[in-house]
């Protein structure tokens, strides 16, 4: 074996973990939360999490989970609520200065899973934003057009970013907001631009490893059906160069791991890609193609701190080491649900040290 990197207090800004209801949460959960010093699960759960009181009650169904697999007390946890027009803005500031609310996501209604309850425009959200920036509350955006607008899926982000996204940066330029998951040329060169200092995104590894030739090439790869959707390679050349050049810190780790049951999956193609048990080597795999590992770092973990004014508490800092070793093989499932590279053989391992 032979070691390829270490990585401190990983974050992972961007997971859904879903809930102990649906009983994907205790099979998911683990597999981030072993290597990770935070994440920021994902409000559009069923129920959705909509209120200070729900993110509090969320948190302790997580924690609940962590205790079980003896994680509680060594993964920090950010909770996100679910912004409509309907937030009730005194709930949201009381909750984040308690504690109980570290950011909002805004979904574009009926765009990706769970978000019928969504945003349709953005007038409407501004007296919203104006309090989020008054209390530097920050924002997440999912940054495609809502379903009843009528765009080709391939640009959908690429309207977005003009329509929604641009119209809130420069009415609240104080305002933290991250673009999640992106996908296109047009978001990677606005996010390194620096046009918007307080703007930076989330990449996730299958937008950095793979193309939508991945996806259909050879028939539809449901498993890799995600919202947004895989672009051109075009897209995905673009997303790498932003990032092997970002000097600003703007690129952050977000895996967008999304559980389906692979009945669901074969049933409804349910949009989401099941990266979890292997996030750490796809991602180092990602950058070690790009050439650029020395930047890894960075990415999973440096630049969230920083844009977060956050520090990672004694008790749960870690350190992952990663290995060449010798060829494995990952498994088709874990536990029902499919996951990236799924029969694929690897020969990266990661490991607490």
């Amino acid at each position: 074996m032979k070691e390829v990197i270490k990585l401190t207090n990983i974050i992972d800004a961007h997971v859904h973990l879903r809930t102990i209801a649906d009983k994907r949460m205790p099979l998911c959960t683990p597999h981030t939360a072993k290597f990770v010093s935070g994440m920021l699960p994902m409000p559009n759960t069923n129920p959705h999490i909509y209120t200070s009181e729900d993110a509090r009650k969320y948190r302790q169904e997580i924690e609940l989970v962590l205790k079980h697999f003896e994680l509680l007390g060594t993964v920090d946890i950010f909770p996100t609520i679910y912004l409509t027009p309907q937030t009730n803005v005194n709930d949201l500031v009381a909750g984040y200065l308690a504690g109980d609310v570290f950011s909002c996501k805004q979904y574009p209604r009926g765009a990706t899973t769970n978000s019928a309850e969504g945003v349709s425009g953005i007038k409407e959200m501004f007296p919203i934003y104006q309090v989020m920036e008054k209390y530097g509350i920050p924002l997440h955006v999912h940054c495609e057009m809502p379903m009843d607008v009528d765009v080709d899926i391939f640009d959908s982000e690429k309207f977005a970013i003009q329509e929604m996204l641009i119209p809130i940066l420069d009415n609240f330029p104080n305002l933290k907001v991250s673009m999640e998951h992106i996908t296109t040329k047009k978001a990677a060169e606005l996010v390194s631009s620096g046009r918007y200092p307080n703007l930076v995104a989330t990449v996730t590894p299958q937008h950095l490893l793979y193309d939508r030739n991945k996806m259909l090439r050879g028939g539809l790869d449901s498993n890799l059906y995600c919202m947004p959707i895989l672009k051109r390679k075009e897209h995905m050349e673009a997303i790498r160069n932003a990032v092997k050049n970002d000097e600003r810190g703007v690129f952050l780790c977000g895996t967008d791991s999304a559980p389906h049951f692979k009945t669901d999956k074969n049933e409804c193609g349910c949009a989401g890609v099941y990266s979890a048990p292997v996030f750490v080597e796809a991602y180092v795999k990602a950058f070690m193609e790009m050439n650029v590992l020395e930047k890894l770092q960075a990415f999973m973990s440096d630049n969230f701190c920083k844009f977060y004014g956050y520090t990672v508490p004694e008790a749960m800092q870690k350190t992952v080491v990663v290995e060449q070793v010798e060829p494995w093989k990952v498994p088709d499932v874990y536990d029902g649900i499919v996951p990236l590279f799924h029969g694929e053989e690897l020969n990266l391992k990661a490991r607490l040290q």
